[in-house]
């Protein structure tokens, strides 16, 4: 095994920019061997040493990697598939064992929740693009080849381009929802970025392939014309598919528009893609729905930050980008997120900062109750505008499902208060509820964590549009690679 150039020359940075690259480094680190093939505890102990100089890390976290590094990184046997963090390896990243899978393009790629639904599936990206500098650098370092698929890029660059000819028999997208979202219909309806469905349309189109998946609202249906009139200029049956993630099982109530467009040049193909796509819908097993409690009650408890701007605090009582973690028995719903294996990094658990006032509303407002309760209505801020915030703030309930889960927690997390903990849910928490597994590490400062999940298509919903995908494909022989 190969030990990296940086195995002993990190260098201590203290702004947050680049906390996230030594974070990277050090796990990485950890994980290798010395030049001549044999385990070096010291290694470990050289990065151990320069994260537990950096101020608020945990310092247990050196000692739960150098474990690791003993128990997978030996000579005689190197178990880099059994590693709980391979993802972070570059000798875990070129043992992934990538067999031949079915490939295919994700426009509006973001940090990969769409992607990792259909790899799941066997389907592997040939091609993924997004213009979000952060979410790029997450999907790609959450692939396990090497320098991933994700490309930082303006989709209008690589519609038109004709390299995408015949990369790969399917193409999916997740366009910007603004345009299409209910939320504020003024600012939708002079949003440009409506247009982007004709941009991921004329790539279909360049690509030539034999299926186009297209997620977004339920207001993405006013383009229904423009795509329909699409398929029938260039012989595609297009069909819909309303899917809510609390019906396959995600503990949240996240309903999502799913466009397929299917290849049919003849009457006879027409007919034969419209009962394949029947009878594959008749097949989704609707399972009961997971209450938020099965998705997140072993995360250790945290307490917000009361300062602003204290991204570098990390510490036990506000959370950590990075630390070793000891959860409890696993719920069914997170059993089947880590393929059944306890969880022993916890990454992104990290609270958001709340100022007095919105504190103290976290804290009166009791689970199930939202901006008009009368708990905080003498110190409610816009109960003036009543009928305009009603929803502002929202508690969560253990027994039900979580709101839809949205980009807006960059900004804040109203809507999104813990069940018993007086401030909002961390981006772990939200990747959970979105069906992100515990080995998934979101790269970028806090809040961009927040967005790259807001923003993302859940794996777990994302599965199930690549089953009916999957089996699309099938009538061209496109799965029997």
């Amino acid at each position: 095994m190969k030990v990296p150039s940086n195995a002993t020359g990190l260098s201590l940075l203290g702004d947050r920019a680049e906390a996230d690259r030594i974070i990277e480094q050090a796990v990485r680190s950890c994980q290798t061997t010395r030049g001549n093939g044999s385990y070096d505890p010291r290694d470990a102990e050289r990065v151990y040493f320069r994260m537990t100089r950096r101020p608020g890390h945990p310092r247990s976290i050196g000692r739960a990697l150098t474990q690791i590094a003993r128990r997978f990184c030996k000579e005689a046997e190197i178990s880099c598939a059994a590693c709980p963090i391979r993802q972070f390896c570059e000798t875990g990243r070129s043992n992934s064992n990538e067999h031949p899978a079915v490939p295919f393009i994700d426009l509006f790629c973001g940090a990969g929740g769409f992607s990792l639904g259909f790899e799941a599936l066997g389907f592997t990206p040939a091609l993924s693009i997004d213009h979000d500098p952060s979410a790029v650098r997450t999907y790609n370092f959450n692939r396990l080849t090497s320098g991933g698929h994700g490309i930082l890029a303006d989709i209008e660059d690589v519609a038109y381009d004709t390299s995408l000819r015949g990369l790969a028999p399917l193409i999916i997208g997740g366009p910007p929802c603004q345009p299409f979202s209910m939320a504020n219909r003024q600012r939708a309806a002079s949003d440009q970025r409506d247009r982007l469905i004709d941009v991921f349309l004329h790539a279909t189109m360049t690509s030539q392939a034999k299926v186009f998946v297209i997620e977004n609202v339920a207001g993405v249906r006013q383009r229904e014309e423009v795509i329909k009139s699409f398929g029938e200029r260039v012989g595609y049956v297009i069909f819909q598919r309303e899917i809510n993630a609390s019906d396959v099982g995600v503990p949240q109530n996240r309903n999502r528009t799913f466009i397929f467009g299917v290849k049919a040049k003849t009457c006879a193909q027409h007919s034969e893609v419209e009962a394949t796509f029947l009878r594959l819908l008749s097949e989704q097993r609707l399972l009961l729905k997971t209450a938020l409690r099965d998705a997140i009650r072993d995360l250790p408890a945290l307490r917000a930050p009361y300062q602003s701007n204290a991204t570098v605090a990390d510490s036990e009582t506000v959370g950590f980008a990075v630390a070793p973690f000891h959860g409890g028995t696993l719920s069914q719903y997170t059993e089947m997120l880590n393929g059944g294996k306890n969880p022993q990094f916890l990454f992104n658990h990290r609270a958001k900062y709340l100022n007095g006032r919105d504190r103290e509303i976290y804290r009166l407002l009791r689970p199930g109750e939202k901006s008009d309760a009368d708990s905080i209505a003498h110190i409610m801020p816009y109960k003036h505008r009543a009928h305009l915030f009603r929803d502002k703030f929202y508690r969560l309930k253990w027994t039900d499902v979580s709101k839809t889960i949205t980009a807006h927690m960059y900004y804040d997390c109203h809507m999104y208060i813990h069940p018993t903990q007086a401030r909002g849910l961390t981006p772990r928490e939200a990747a959970r509820i979105q069906g992100f597994p515990d080995s998934y590490f979101f790269v970028g400062r806090p809040n961009e964590w927040y967005r790259q999940i807001g923003n993302a298509v859940s794996p777990i919903v994302a599965g199930e549009v690549a089953r009916i995908a999957h089996g699309l494909l099938a009538l061209f022989g496109e799965t029997d690679r």
